[in-house]
């Protein structure tokens, strides 16, 4: 099961514009693995944690300081 939490805009999949500036949407994701939860950013691994619920909050931390900083992230938690 995914589950997308970034926030829903008009802009094209993958890119938000501000002015003249695109912004490539940056993919925060949570995935198990044999008991363990990791997450990454843009496929660089951050971390790894034992309890979803740590592993959901780092990612959304994460998400949410790339969005300070300009950036957009979405957030993407993957249980299977």
């Amino acid at each position: 099961m995914a589950v997308e939490l970034s926030k829903q805009r008009a802009d094209p999949p993958g890119v938000a514009t501000g002015g003249d500036v695109a912004v490539k949407t940056v993919d925060v994701r949570v995935t198990k693995s044999h008991g363990v939860w990791h997450v990454t950013r843009a496929n660089a691994f951050v971390g790894d944690y034992l309890k979803p619920e740590a592993a959901l909050s780092a990612a959304v931390t994460l998400a949410s300081e790339i969005e300070h900083a300009g950036g957009r992230a979405g957030v993407l938690f993957v249980d299977s």
